[in-house]
């Protein structure tokens, strides 16, 4: 029998997770506003799964929804505490939710579904959480391509090539957001509905790149041997360079954050 992967905590990047996750204002406040648009009643219970350092939370509970975060980092939930008081946030398992059956009137699912060790089996535990009549969303965000978004795709080949481990398609890395989610709903003959909250540009560079795989910044560079990082970095580094043009040229990525949602019948 197959291990279970382990679960992973933000415990370890919840000192550099706001400035390096984080929406816009702007781009906050409409994601916000258009999820808000899509729950029903006049204060709607909202369980977000992952809520983390409550970057959707706060601004929702603010636009007149009750949220309830859960998370297994107890680092991000101190966050969120000292950000937004008003959000229940507790620690608890995405797969095994300390909530009777139909307590909410809606769960959102926002960049944590390709984390946990079994993504299907989290939206099935969140169905059982959600009322009759009430909404599921999964959310990712996407970028268009250009060339830092090739030279991180680069920067993975170099990763796979130094660490001998095999390299997961960028496609299929991406649809880990909501590829389980949308299964799941087409199991529980729920209709599947999609829609872009917000688009916005985001800076960044071919060095940004190596630096972040250098701290380690973002989870799928979480495995990586410490011991290898140097050589990940000095065999990429020429070719980031020659795909950017420049280690320090700055590109602006265009970034849509999109939903995914289904109301249970």
């Amino acid at each position: 029998m197959a291990a279970t992967p382990p679960l992973k905590s933000f415990d370890r990047v919840a000192g550099i997770y706001n400035a390096t996750r984080g929406f816009p204002p702007e781009t906050e406040a409409k994601i916000a506003a258009g999820l808000r648009a899509l729950l029903l009643g006049e204060r709607p219970q909202l369980l977000e799964v992952g809520v983390g350092s409550g970057r959707l939370a706060a601004p929702l509970s603010v636009a007149g929804v009750s949220v309830t975060g859960i998370d297994i980092s107890s680092k991000m939930l101190g966050l969120l505490r000292e950000r937004a008081p008003q959000v229940q946030a507790l620690y608890a398992e995405a797969a095994h939710l300390p909530f009777r059956d139909g307590a909410f009137d809606g769960a959102l699912f926002v960049h944590i579904l390709h984390l946990v060790p079994d993504a299907s089996g989290t939206v099935r535990e969140a169905i059982r959480a959600v009322r009759s009549g009430g909404i599921l969303l999964a959310c990712e965000t996407s970028h268009k391509q250009n060339a830092l978004t090739r030279a991180g795709h680069y920067l993975r080949e170099v990763t796979a090539v130094v660490t001998g481990r095999p390299l997961v398609p960028a496609v299929v890395h991406e649809s880990r957001h909501t590829l389980p989610f949308r299964e799941v709903m087409l199991e529980a003959g729920i209709v599947a509905w999609d829609v872009v909250l917000a688009r916005w540009r985001e800076p960044g560079t071919g060095r940004n790149l190596l630096e972040a795989t250098r701290a380690k910044s973002h989870s799928h560079t979480w495995w990586i041997p410490d011991a290898l990082i140097p050589e990940i970095i000095e065999r990429a580094t020429p070719g980031v360079d020659e795909i950017c043009k420049g280690l320090d040229t700055v590109y602006q990525n265009e970034a849509s954050f999109n939903v995914c949602f289904g109301r249970l019948p």
